[in-house]
């Protein structure tokens, strides 16, 4: 499936979504996290490196992960 289809058929089906960037407005971004090296880094740069993806074609980063003790 493409995203074009996905598109389509929410489209038909009357799906509300969310605008393209609405994220923007929930989530701060902290650009100097990774400056100083810390423990939390470690472990952030740890879990992205075991359950995390960063495709070529997309400004994303997301992670996988089903245990529901990590956070």
């Amino acid at each position: 499936m493409t995203a074009r289809y996905i598109n389509r058929v929410l489209q038909q089906h009357n799906v509300e979504r969310q605008p393209h960037s609405s994220w923007l407005s929930r989530y701060t971004v902290n650009e100097d996290y990774f400056k100083t090296w810390s423990a939390s880094m470690a472990y952030v740069l740890g879990f992205f490196a075991a359950d995390g993806c960063l495709p070529k074609d997309l400004q994303l980063v997301s992670f996988s992960q089903k245990d529901p003790k990590i956070r």
